[in-house]
């Protein structure tokens, strides 16, 4: 019975740390006209710049990308993130260009 007790709060964690990987749970229905993002496409399996160009009170978006579809919620959650969410490549080059006028000297 212990056991069981001790389940129940980890498979909750186990929950909330899933869904809230992509970080588009937080912020989706909250977005706003201008904001720059990031839309997961499909077709090209990748994440593409995009930008919020209309809203309604309902949370729906829609984007440059797809003008003439309203994106709902529930495809924001796992669709739309804010731009800048994944930078893996851009640090790797400002410590390599501190250390190259050193090693020439």
């Amino acid at each position: 019975a212990g056991g069981a007790g001790y389940a129940s709060p980890s498979a909750g964690s186990l929950g909330s740390a899933a869904g809230g990987g992509a970080g588009g749970e937080a912020t989706a229905g909250a977005y706003k006209k201008g904001d720059a993002v990031e839309y997961y496409s499909v077709s090209h399996n990748d994440w593409l710049p995009a930008m919020i160009v209309n809203t309604d009170p309902s949370g729906r978006i829609v984007i440059d990308l797809k003008p003439n579809t309203w994106i709902t919620k529930d495809e924001q959650a796992s669709k739309v993130r804010m731009r800048g969410g994944v930078p893996s490549p851009a640090p790797a080059q400002p410590p390599a260009r501190a250390p190259s006028p050193r090693m020439q000297r």
